[in-house]
């Protein structure tokens, strides 16, 4: 909270609760930004071409990255390692497929 009060004063009175166009356009370009969550680090590559739609998204979600670590973790484990091993892994299976 103490890092957010100082960056209060550069609103200036301006509205925070607008109402949004029901059609975002993204601007000619690209962009990657990457994003901290409980599970790790996402990251989320756009590519619009200025219309109403994105021509690109891609999403390389932090369970996805966890699940590839396990080619390198489970070799070498016996079987009854492997329960403990996965239950232990964060990782959200709908996001794997991204």
């Amino acid at each position: 909270i103490d890092a957010c009060l100082p960056h209060l004063d550069e609103l200036n009175g301006a509205p925070v609760n607008v109402k949004l166009p029901k059609v975002l356009r993204a601007p000619e370009g690209s962009t990657y930004v990457s994003t901290e969550g409980p599970l790790g680090t996402s990251g989320y590559y756009l590519v619009s071409r200025g219309k109403a739609m994105p021509w690109r998204l891609k999403m390389r979600t932090a369970s996805f990255n966890n699940a590839q670590a396990l080619s390198q973790v489970i070799p070498g484990c016996t079987i009854d390692d492997v329960v403990p091993l996965l239950q232990s892994m964060v990782y959200v299976i709908g996001d794997i497929d991204k």
